[in-house]
């Protein structure tokens, strides 16, 4: 059991290297210009270990993203619907006012247009969790 989590450990530190790397070039060299093989050895990670977890750049770097945005715009409780809604879009905003946001957010819904399957990830990565949450939809339809 023990071999078991140091392996996870191992994983979730190799996933936040990949992570890191990837932000790190967004901000240097932006979306168009990022390189898989350049994450790769900035993490020190083979490229099948990224391929793995993410099949696409467009997907990594929705992965890059959503590790700033969801601490940075967390889904407020304040027992108000739409109190909730309204925090919840003054974060958005300033989260998307970044300008390495809003570069790789063109990029992601640039790739996205070739990709099919990365509009997908962003719903369920970013606005399904949001819509879903503490049952929104019913507590809006009830106010």
């Amino acid at each position: 059991m023990v071999a078991q989590v140091v392996g996870e450990d191992v994983v979730a530190g190799v996933v936040q290297d990949l992570v890191s790397a990837t932000a790190q070039l967004l901000d240097e060299v932006g979306f168009a210009s990022m390189t898989i093989e350049e994450v790769a050895a900035r993490a020190g990670a083979g490229k099948a270990t990224i391929y793995r977890r993410w099949p696409t750049k467009g997907a990594l770097a929705m992965e890059a993203l959503m590790a700033e945005i969801d601490p940075a715009a967390p889904f407020p409780d304040t027992g108000s619907a739409i109190e909730d809604f309204r925090l919840q879009l003054r974060a958005v905003a300033r989260v998307f006012n970044r300008p390495r946001i809003r570069h790789t957010v063109t990029g992601v819904v640039s790739e996205g247009q070739s990709d099919p399957e990365l509009p997908s990830a962003f719903a369920e990565r970013y606005m399904n969790p949001r819509r879903d949450r503490d049952g929104v939809r019913s507590r809006v339809a009830a106010q």
